[in-house]
């Protein structure tokens, strides 16, 4: 497994705590991406349902960063009011002490997963909005209901049908669909995420998209998608 290096030589000193920080998050993104495919192949419980699938990726994440020293994952995060996250990444204690995080309770970043497509018709559009329902993965975010202290989160995306491109383009063709929706949002085509990067032999996707939030800033999510129907079990 590759080893996580924090370097960057263009880091002033003044602003280096905060241009380190930056630089973990990219880096947690990238560990998540390329340990998707590894877990889903990995010898564990057959199962399709997003609260066991997340437990399974969140104990396979931790287990091969350990080596790293330079973050952890936990599993149903605390979040505004009672309100939990699927997935957050901590700093270990090589982070907290570069990087000037206070303790290892701090995230790094948070993630939301979700299956795709839905499960039912009415939940279609579930990986932007709920509606009303605020079970939306994107409105969670946009609503700071998620991942309020930071200005870049990732989605998880559990491929079970459909293929990337298809479950891409449903996505996107979203945010027609629910410009009427009583979220308290405005949903518009700057909300659409950016072109697939596939990686078919491995059979994963990721992307990106930027959205405004009702505290008049803005969150990058990265989105890391697996296919859940390649691969054979090999740990």
């Amino acid at each position: 497994m590759r080893t996580i290096r924090m370097h960057e030589p263009s880091v002033k000193a003044g602003n280096a705590p905060a241009k380190l920080k930056s630089i973990l998050v990219s880096n947690v993104m990238d560990f998540v991406f390329e340990h998707l495919d590894a877990w889903r192949d990995s010898k564990r419980e057959p199962c399709v349902a997003e609260s066991k699938l997340n437990e399974q990726l969140c104990v396979h994440l931790s287990y091969k960063a350990r080596n790293d020293g330079l973050f952890l994952f936990h599993h149903e995060q605390s979040q505004a009011g009672q309100r939990r996250i699927d997935i957050a990444a901590k700093p270990a204690s090589a982070a907290i002490l570069a990087c000037g995080y206070e303790s290892m309770h701090d995230s790094i970043t948070v993630f939301e997963a979700k299956r795709l497509p839905a499960s039912t018709k009415a939940r279609r559009d579930e990986y932007v909005t709920g509606c009303t329902a605020t079970s939306g993965g994107i409105q969670r975010f946009r609503l700071c209901l998620h991942g309020q202290e930071h200005d870049t989160a990732g989605m998880i995306g559990y491929v079970q049908k459909d293929g990337f491109e298809s479950v891409h383009s449903h996505i996107n063709s979203s945010f027609a669909r629910i410009t009427g929706c009583t979220d308290g949002l405005e949903w518009t085509q700057d909300d659409s995420l950016n072109p697939l990067e596939i990686d078919k032999i491995c059979g994963k996707a990721r992307t990106e998209s930027a959205h405004s939030r009702c505290d008049g800033t803005t969150i990058r999510l990265h989105h890391l998608w697996i296919d859940m129907n390649l691969g054979q079990p090999h740990e």
